[in-house]
């Protein structure tokens, strides 16, 4: 076994290193860490990871420091018509704000997260949506059917 270093992790993470315990980027395309992507989440290729329908969560041990948040996302989109109007993101119990898709480009979200937000133990990274345009849910295949909303990048910068 390695030695754990950094914040506290769950029993199924103690032989692999917790690649954001004093900030980083989170490796979302590494099957390695999928224990991390706790509810909601799919891997379908190689450049993100996908959130599906109605909730994406990520329990995340982070040193209790202040970070930014980085996020970059792209809607699923079909006809060049986002399939989710609106992306509800939050950490642990507390709304950080959200994200309007009005069209299919990428977006970037940086928000605050100061020291009295971050647990000793877990937390919770969570994303839910509203607007979900069933119809076109409907005609995909199975897996593209959930999946809603690309993580391209999360990332936790201290500051």
């Amino acid at each position: 076994l390695t030695p754990v270093t950094g914040a506290s992790a769950r029993p199924a993470s103690l032989t692999v290193k917790n690649p954001v315990a004093r900030g980083g980027e989170m490796p979302l395309t590494d099957p390695i860490y999928d224990f991390v992507f706790s509810k909601g989440w799919l891997r379908l290729d190689e450049d993100g990871r996908w959130a599906m329908v109605p909730r994406a969560e990520l329990e995340l041990f982070l040193e209790r420091e202040a970070y930014e948040l980085e996020i970059s996302v792209e809607p699923n989109c079909k006809n060049d018509h986002s399939r989710v109007e609106k992306m509800i993101f939050g950490w642990n119990e507390h709304l950080l704000g959200e994200v309007q898709f009005n069209s299919c480009e990428s977006q970037s979200i940086n928000v605050d997260l100061p020291k009295k937000l971050i647990r000793k133990n877990a937390n919770n990274l969570w994303f839910e949506f509203e607007g979900v345009n069933d119809e076109q849910l409907a005609s995909e295949p199975e897996a593209m059917s959930l999946a809603l909303v690309e993580f391209k990048t999360i990332a936790f910068i201290p500051e």
